[in-house]
């Protein structure tokens, strides 16, 4: 049986739609990895990144969160974390960390055990990171800045 040769038309014409859409998607990722990734970076410069850093993340049932983090140069960190109007001492978190491929993403893993975090290093400042190593999109997004230290 043999289809119209209206309806061959059209089912091509999907098709290629389809896959269309499907490059486009594909493009759209690559493009939006390229707009979310700091300036490449393969080469990390030790006084770039070393050091301590310091904010009040949000919270969604306290104050704050208040979190001080520190990076060495053997590639260890220490991380003191105090939720806001429950805690009256910080929690203190050390471990190790990795670079991302880029060189532009650490990622924190507890000596401890526990779920890693990711920041996105900036000039002077590092950025926390989802889950799925993405910047936190939103009104709160300036929020999970954490500024080098003076002290």
């Amino acid at each position: 049986m043999h289809l119209p040769k209206t309806i061959f038309n059209l089912s091509v014409t999907a098709l290629l739609f389809c896959a269309c859409a499907e490059n486009e998607k594909d493009q759209n990722i690559e493009n939006t990895q390229k707009q979310t990734s700091a300036p490449e970076q393969i080469e990390i410069v030790t006084s770039d990144w070393k050091g301590a850093y310091s904010g009040i993340l949000p919270c969604a049932d306290c104050e704050g969160i208040k979190m001080r983090l520190a990076l060495h140069d053997d590639l260890t960190y220490h991380q003191e974390v105090q939720y806001l109007g429950r805690e009256t001492e910080p929690q203190t978190i050390t471990g190790s960390f990795a670079w991302n491929d880029m060189g532009n993403i650490a990622i924190l893993t507890p000596a401890a055990g526990g779920t890693t975090t990711q920041f996105l290093i900036g000039e002077n400042m590092v950025t926390m990171l989802d889950t799925e190593g993405r910047k936190i999109e939103g009104n709160l997004s300036e929020r999970y800045i954490l500024r080098r230290a003076t002290e």
